[in-house]
């Protein structure tokens, strides 16, 4: 069978999806491509999140990374990458695996920003930072915590989202079963997968 086989079946029988990166918060060009899109083959014991894991198997050749988000416009859905790996036969590749989530809110973050004035004076003005950003949110229950005890004590829900610049003291709002919900920022890890941060988050009281 020719090394090639994984990308005639990606070209013919892949779902036409888009790629959309951010830099510095914002939105880049859309980039699309072709992927075979899939339930993840590795198992968790949460079940919530295993029905949200998907796999996408790209062209050995397409620029994926963690925090880009994979826009299936077909099925209306959107994924946020967690991570990727090549798929290799011997030295060559034969294809781009990502482990995706699939989105379930978007979220708005309010917070303090600096801006310089005509003068060049620097001020800090607090406002929206970002605005409609995609999300994967998960609640965090007893069975999470026996799962991952390592969570935060005030954590309500977790959120997995690109890579975005956010402070402790920032404000996130999201829908959430038909209502809004104003949470705060508990704790911020930037380290377990390049280039997206995983919010942990509670109920904010603040006005």
């Amino acid at each position: 069978m020719s090394k090639g086989y994984k990308s005639t079946i990606i070209r013919k029988y892949g779902t036409a999806v888009q790629v959309q990166r951010y830099i510095d918060g914002s939105p880049e060009t859309l980039m699309e491509t072709k992927a075979l899109l899939g339930r993840a083959a590795r198992s968790n014991s949460n079940l919530k999140m295993s029905e949200s894991q998907k796999e996408g198997i790209f062209l050995p050749d397409f620029d994926i990374d963690s925090g880009d988000f994979v826009l299936n416009k077909n099925h209306r859905e959107d994924y946020v990458v967690v991570t990727t790996h090549q798929e290799y036969d011997g030295n060559r590749s034969l294809s781009v695996v990502a482990n995706l989530m699939k989105c379930n809110h978007k979220i708005t973050l309010r917070g303090n920003s600096k801006i310089a004035d005509d003068r060049g004076n620097i001020k800090t003005s607090f406002g929206e930072k970002y605005t409609d950003i995609p999300c994967y949110l998960e609640d965090v229950g007893s069975e999470l915590r026996q799962f991952d005890p390592g969570l935060n004590p005030e954590t309500e829900h977790r959120i997995y989202t690109t890579a975005l610049n956010i402070d402790l003291t920032d404000q996130i709002t999201i829908g959430y079963r038909s209502k809004t919900l104003s949470l705060k920022v508990v704790s911020l890890d930037y380290t377990s997968f390049p280039n997206l941060v995983v919010i942990e988050v509670a109920k904010d009281i603040r006005k």
